[in-house]
């Protein structure tokens, strides 16, 4: 649904003053459990890093990771298909990183899940 104001309110405080008169937005948060008003982005991240937890609640990374995981775990056709071409698109250095987990995880080399589904005549790869 489109809006045509933004979604903003006044909340009673006062920027500096701007040399040119004219109107501007400036970031502000009110935070509700201390009542607290604050203005302006530097003030607004310190605020933010000393009242809010360092890591993301525990349900919120298992579902995270179950999201994140759960297409290559419980799909080892998709798994097999997917996973060994990827490597094609990425970064030397992350090549390495991704080498290392994908072949741990698959508990094969990359090459290996590719050239079983060329013989079996599944997989049009392009050389």
């Amino acid at each position: 649904m489109a809006r045509d104001k933004p979604l903003t309110r006044p909340i009673g405080l006062i920027s500096g003053e701007s040399p040119t008169r004219e109107k501007h937005n400036v970031p502000a948060i009110h935070h509700l459990p201390t009542n607290t008003h604050i203005i302006d982005s530097t003030p607004i991240a310190k605020f933010l890093e000393a009242h809010t937890p360092p890591h993301p609640p525990s349900n919120l990374l298992a579902r995270r990771h179950h999201r994140v995981t759960g297409t290559l775990c419980r799909r080892p056709k998709f798994r097999a298909s997917v996973v060994p071409r990827e490597i094609n698109i990425l970064s030397l250095r992350s090549q390495e990183y991704f080498r290392r987990t994908r072949e741990a995880a698959l508990g094969r080399k990359l090459e290996d899940c590719l050239m079983r589904r060329r013989r079996a005549g599944r997989l049009s790869v392009r050389e």
